[in-house]
């Protein structure tokens, strides 16, 4: 939502706004308020970084072998680096479900980020109602943790895409998605 001058509005007003949609688009209320945390470039990426492993050597190999073989990327790509990459630029906003926070880049609600805000504030509704952090799925011998995290995804992403459509207009939709990119 533009102010009247035009430029996006900052994250802490058009917060409480997104939250009423997610609440009403999911069914639930928040049983508290979600604790958003807004930060600069530098402090973003450390924070979104914060406990990150780096992927063992297998890991890498076995990824660049799949996505080479499908032709989606040359054998000798830095695939490390290049997810990396991926990941710091493309990543506007996230919510750590350890912390019970929601990090969010720059101050700006620009179309995208209120698009991310509505995924992320999805993510934050299930976690305070049926709690997110399952460690034990990890450790399972079959396809559970990715069964859950499609869920969780699924139902964020869904939540997002009708956000978008029913309160971004179709300029900002285009700009949604140019940032998200």
């Amino acid at each position: 939502t533009p102010s009247p001058t035009g430029k996006p509005q900052s994250i802490k007003k058009v917060l409480p706004s997104i939250e009423h949609f997610v609440e009403q688009e999911r069914g639930l209320k928040f049983k508290h308020p979600v604790k958003a945390k807004v930060l600069g470039d530098k402090a973003f990426l450390k924070q979104l970084h914060k406990g990150d492993k780096p992927p063992s050597h297998k890991a890498i190999e076995a990824t660049l072998g799949t996505l080479s073989s499908m032709g989606l990327v040359g054998p000798h790509t830095d695939i490390a680096k290049a997810f990396k990459d991926a990941y710091d630029s493309g990543t506007l906003g996230f919510y750590d479900f350890k912390t019970k926070r929601l990090y969010v880049r720059g101050t700006a609600a620009t179309p995208g980020v209120r698009a991310v805000l509505s995924h992320e504030l999805t993510h934050a509704l299930t976690d305070q109602w049926f709690g997110l952090n399952r460690p034990k799925l990890e450790h399972r011998n079959d396809e559970s943790q990715s069964a859950f995290t499609g869920l969780v995804e699924g139902d964020a992403e869904r939540t997002r895409l009708a956000y978008e459509s029913q309160v971004l207009t179709p300029t900002e939709r285009t700009e949604a998605e140019k940032e998200e990119q």
